[in-house]
């Protein structure tokens, strides 16, 4: 029995260490897989809580700890706000209040323009700090940064005994991720990490485990996947037009996944009209809609987006066979997702069967998510761009209006110089029969008087500044008026949006203050500029007139043609505000 249990050592010796060995690998590989997870699910979040407290659970989930907490502080203003998981309100309270303290001791000393990019460091085991609550084990300092830092403290794992190597290494790893999603910026450099730890792992996991095909397998086609997502983001972002952004990334979709068919629908809410690009390669016919279909189309697409409350640059899947195989959409399809680009651009992306028959997996749904997470960025850059592209064209067209606007105001101070030379020699002949008459009659007097007039209904007509003889207001209804009372109260509230309607050079005198300047001569130019996109149903307050001139009637009836429904006037104007001594600019 001595000698059967002799010749069974040495063979326990040597499985252990290849079984020791095998744990350390599952473990990196479930920290690596974790942190793919992690930049997965981090890359369609925008907001700064959401990503903290994920990436908190993540930490606490993975290392096996039952309390934890992130701070994040602004060292400049000394604002912080702090995610916790199994603290009390006591705890959580003296972490708010100790701000000041964690500064002083954790933050680096380094200038904030010194800072490297996603810079993380295990600052502490929590030995001397009086701010740390009872229980955290481990604290990591990271710069999100210039003007944003933070502190991940955990405490100690449900399993007990210190944090090792290899965990502190994960923790560094996922505190990297984190940062890089709180910055928005460093999904390539993610993507190359995750690509460097997959294939270390492969290359282990084929020379001590003997499943190198299998291995090689599930990464290659997460090597496609991320190169997928790379050259669609660099196809997309180099464009600026949508419908040929749309087109190649259909293109993209079709060669990513292999479907047959795949269409995508852009659709505009504020036109009621869709876009539709299609890619058949099963020679299936689209199908073709009229007005009302298109309409009912446009209602369902932002039916469905409003159902899964959608934010501004999102997609949500859509596996509702019902949706996906109507008649108002180009063909029937086997997976679909909805997108919301802004307000008024919203879409649809539906693919049909794979080529091979199988069915989406989880990661290729995944993949097509995050695909069209991508997609929805540029365009929404191509749709701002067109919009600014358009603006130019009309900037343009106003500068041809106001270059010609100055020839005729040229041409016009020529007539009036005319008329004046021609007013000189009148006046020269009147003086000439003043001294010759001693004694003015009161002929001569009604003879003056009449020329006077008719120079000044000439001059009047030849300037193209001159006022209408009967005021264009006398015509139209009176506008909404509103007291001194009133006003004083909706501009201190802050509901109301006040317009001087008085020249330029007046208003640079003085003004109500946070009032905007919108003059008559210029009116076309700055609307377009200022109040294109405002909402019509804002109230709006115009002041501004003289004995000679209601500008501020002028401007609120311009306001109610441009579909301005809450436009009101203030009589009163400049002189009634300042005598009650309330706040005007400069």
């Amino acid at each position: 029995m001595k000698e059967e249990h002799r010749n069974r050592t040495p063979s326990h010796e040597v499985s252990e260490p290849g079984e020791t060995i095998r744990r350390e690998l599952d473990r990196r590989f479930f920290h690596l897989n974790t942190l793919h997870t992690a930049a997965k699910e981090l890359s369609g979040v925008t907001d700064f809580r959401a990503i903290t407290e994920t990436f908190l659970l993540m930490s606490m989930g993975t290392l096996g700890v039952a309390q934890g907490f992130v701070l994040l502080m602004n060292p400049a203003t000394q604002k912080s706000e702090l995610a916790s998981r199994g603290l009390d309100a006591n705890q959580t309270a003296l972490l708010q209040e100790s701000v000041g303290q964690v500064l002083k001791q954790c933050i680096t000393s380094l200038p904030r323009n010194e800072i490297p990019f996603a810079d993380a460091r295990v600052i502490s085991r929590c030995e001397n700090c009086s701010y740390c609550p009872e229980g955290i084990k481990i604290l990591v300092q990271f710069d999100v940064d210039r003007e944003h830092s933070g502190v991940l403290g955990l405490g100690e794992k449900l399993l007990g005994g210190d944090f090792d190597e290899c965990e502190t290494e994960f923790l560094m790893a996922l505190t990297h991720t984190h940062i890089a999603a709180m910055r928005n910026a460093a999904a390539v450099s993610a993507i190359r990490m995750l690509n460097a730890d997959l294939a270390r792992s492969n290359e282990e996991l084929v020379e001590l485990r003997r499943r190198e095909e299998l291995t090689r397998g599930e990464l290659d086609k997460r090597i496609f996947h991320l190169k997928t997502l790379y050259d669609t983001i660099r196809e997309l972002s180099n464009r600026t037009d949508a419908t040929a952004m749309t087109e190649a990334f259909l293109l993209m979709l079709s060669g990513t996944f292999g479907v047959q068919d795949g269409y995508v629908l852009l659709v505009n809410k504020a036109d009621s009209t869709v876009h539709v690009t299609y890619r058949f390669l099963s020679g299936a016919v689209p199908r073709q809609l009229g007005g009302s279909d298109i309409a009912a189309l446009v209602d369902q697409v932002v039916n469905l987006a409003d159902a899964r409350k959608l934010p501004h640059l999102d997609a949500a899947h859509v596996r509702d066979r019902r949706f996906l195989t109507q008649p108002l959409l180009p063909t029937a399809a086997r997976l679909g997702i909805v997108f919301r680009v802004d307000d008024n651009h919203l879409g649809f992306a539906g693919l049909g069967e794979k080529l091979s028959g199988q069915w989406y997996s989880e990661e290729e749904q995944d993949l097509l998510l995050t695909l069209v997470g991508n997609f929805i960025v540029c365009l929404g850059n191509a749709l701002s761009f067109e919009v600014i592209r358009n603006l130019n064209v009309n900037l343009e067209k106003r500068n041809v209006e106001l270059q010609k606007t100055i020839e005729d105001l040229r041409a016009s101070r020529s007539k009036i110089e005319v008329l004046e030379r021609a007013g000189m020699r009148i006046r020269s002949v009147l003086e000439r029969e003043a001294q010759r008459v001693r004694r003015v009659s009161a002929m001569d007097f009604v003879t003056i008087v009449a020329l006077g007039l008719i120079l000044g209904l000439v001059f009047n007509l030849a300037n193209p500044g001159g006022v209408s003889l009967i005021p264009a207001s006398w015509s139209r209804p009176a506008s909404p008026t509103v007291t001194l009372d009133e006003l004083r109260h909706k501009f201190d509230s802050g509901d109301v949006i006040l317009v001087d309607a008085r020249p330029p050079e007046f208003f640079e005198q003085r003004h109500i203050r946070n009032a905007v300047n919108l003059p008559l001569s210029l009116f076309d130019f700055i609307y377009m500029m200022r109040f294109g996109r405002m909402d019509p149903e804002k109230e709006i307050v115009v002041y501004g007139r003289n004995i000679s001139r209601h500008y501020d009637e002028e401007v609120a009836y311009r306001l109610t043609s441009r579909g301005h429904r809450n436009v009101k006037v203030f009589p009163g104007g400049l002189s009634g505000w300042e005598k009650k001594g309330y706040p005007t600019g400069p």
